[in-house]
């Protein structure tokens, strides 16, 4: 994109709202713009959030650290709003606090808010308008984004690509991908602590290349590819934790199509990067179609295949759209949970050989040709405990964002259009009231058993949202259980994973919670996995 960046350092040190010409010498309509009509959005945010409070009976959360600018820039992350939660009298479930700019949230605690604003008034409250500003350039118009009909055809339209039968047929690519991860994380530790927050989204990376797109994109072999490449800059970028934010906070107050036209370096990184992410999946998308034209080709597993067997008719842009989504929603939540899952049974040798027991008890050695489906992995009810676990206590999106369209109540408080409702799924799965004085312990055990939350030993499923819920609850929750649970059980049944670093502190992500620094761990490779099942005694 031409034109020059905007120097950050002082944005918001100098006359930030009123640029120098030489700050916008090749745009000259924005610059108009954006001294025209910035500062009266910016007042228009800052008397709507300070003053005019229809809301103003519930309870206002105050930070307790940082200073009143820091705290007017930015967004609260999930465990800060948890803390809020803790400090802040509710009114039938609700407190208010303030987000970027001194925009007002009114935040969500109870498992019946959540129901009501998830499930019941799914498509009155929809997403944030500022998620979609932000994510759109970056994933495009998928299912994430949609509202209403457009939402409702889009997800039946995918449906079948997450079908139980489909997922059950991906056991196979997720298990033999599993071996190569494990070379990997062998090698990597020969030199020193490994970083999972790397790895492990590397690993998924490819699984999901495979199973979406029959494509090894091999960035766990080759990262040096231009996929490779492009994909790291647009999800993990040098600039995250500068202009990302910057974004972020601009778009609270400016229209989609004018955050795209600022000259900000990541917007030049997400408009050059995309171009390549999705080059190379409308690629994909006509390697199926021509294969789909051989009546005697094999049918493909892969997801891409299954929509276009099941909706033939589907534009190729708005697939595109879809699979993007697909693609960043699948890897990111299996990577994340991944990486937490290590550290947990790195810090617990006890809960780690439990679980190895089961594995090898159970299942055949990991080679290349081993046969593996949901059949194998529903003999390991520790596995999924810890699966389980570590989402409840790690949920990759700990906070959801969703706007009033119209005038409507939550939990009986009347709330106006343009309400921005918040509920944390990181604080919900935390709750002491609902999961007992150990909420915030990592223990698997509370799982297992006729009593565990997956058999209604918990007072509502909403007890629960890693996946959200209701029409909008994650199309991919199977997928991503059971791309988790295959991974993780050939990781331990083969290796060995011992603390590599003390547990990572602070938090980075728009959307995401990822630990700042990574995660870190060692692994030791083990004595030979037993022989097969059928030879045993």
């Amino acid at each position: 994109m031409a034109g020059s960046t905007i120097p950050l350092e002082g944005l918001f040190t100098r006359a930030a709202y009123l640029p120098s010409k030489d700050t916008f010498t090749s745009a000259p309509d924005l610059r108009t713009v954006l001294t025209t009509w910035f500062p009266l959005f910016f007042l228009t945010v800052v008397a709507t959030g300070y003053f005019a409070n229809p809301l103003k009976h519930i309870p206002m959360a105050n930070p307790k650290t940082g200073s009143w600018l820091s705290n007017f820039l930015r967004e609260p992350r999930a465990p800060e709003v948890v803390e809020y939660q803790k400090d802040t009298p509710n009114v039938k479930g609700l407190f208010r606090y303030r987000g970027v700019l001194g925009k007002q949230r009114l935040h969500v605690t109870t498992t019946d808010g959540f129901q009501e604003v998830l499930q019941e008034k799914s498509y009155i409250m929809h997403k944030w308008t500022v998620t979609k500003r932000v994510l759109g350039p970056l994933m495009g118009d998928g299912l994430l984004l949609q509202e209403d009909d457009p939402h409702k055809n889009q997800r039946r339209k995918l449906g079948p690509s997450f079908a139980p039968r489909h997922i059950n047929e991906l056991h196979q690519i997720f298990w033999s991908k599993a071996g190569t991860l494990i070379d990997v994380l062998t090698k990597q530790s020969q030199t020193g602590p490994v970083n999972l927050t790397v790895w492990s989204a590397r690993a998924m990376f490819d699984i999901i290349s495979l199973a979406v797109f029959d494509g090894d994109v091999e960035m766990l072999t080759k990262p040096g590819s231009d996929v490779s490449k492009a994909y790291g800059q647009l999800f993990s970028p040098a600039t995250a934790n500068q202009t990302s934010n910057l974004r972020s906070t601009l778009g609270v107050v400016l229209p989609r199509k004018l955050l795209q036209a600022l000259p900000l370096e990541r917007n030049q990184e997400i408009e050059v990067n995309n171009v390549v992410i999705r080059s190379w999946i409308r690629d994909c998308i006509n390697k199926e179609k021509e294969l789909l034209k051989d009546p005697n080709h094999p049918q493909s597993l892969n997801i891409i295949n299954v929509t276009l067997r099941s909706t033939p008719d589907i534009d190729v842009e708005h697939l595109i759209d879809q699979l993007m989504t697909i693609l960043v929603a699948g890897h990111e939540t299996s990577s994340h949970s991944l990486s937490w899952a290590l550290f947990y049974l790195a810090h617990n040798t006890t809960m780690q050989n439990r679980l190895r027991k089961e594995i090898r008890e159970n299942l055949p050695p990991l080679d290349q040709s081993s046969k593996f489906d949901q059949a194998n992995l529903d003999k390991l009810p520790l596995v999924k405990a810890v699966c389980e676990e570590t989402l409840r206590l790690r949920p990759v999106v700990p906070l959801l964002y969703r706007q009033a369209s119209e005038p409507t109540s939550i939990l009986g408080e009347p709330i106006s259009k343009g309400t921005v409702v918040s509920l944390s799924p990181y604080g919900i799965n935390r709750n002491p009231e609902i999961w007992g004085k150990d909420a915030d312990t990592w223990n698997p055990d509370r799982w297992m058993g006729p009593t565990n939350p997956t058999k209604g030993s918990k007072n509502s499923m909403y007890s629960f949202a890693s996946f959200s819920h209701g029409p909008r609850q994650c199309l991919g929750i199977n997928f991503a259980r059971a791309q988790l649970a295959d991974i993780l059980a050939a990781v331990i049944g083969t290796l060995e994973v011992v603390p590599g670093g003390p547990e990572p502190v602070g938090a980075f992500g728009l959307v995401t919670l990822k630990p700042a620094g990574g995660i870190k761990v060692r692994f030791n490779k083990l004595n030979e996995w037993a022989e097969p099942l059928e030879n045993r005694a």
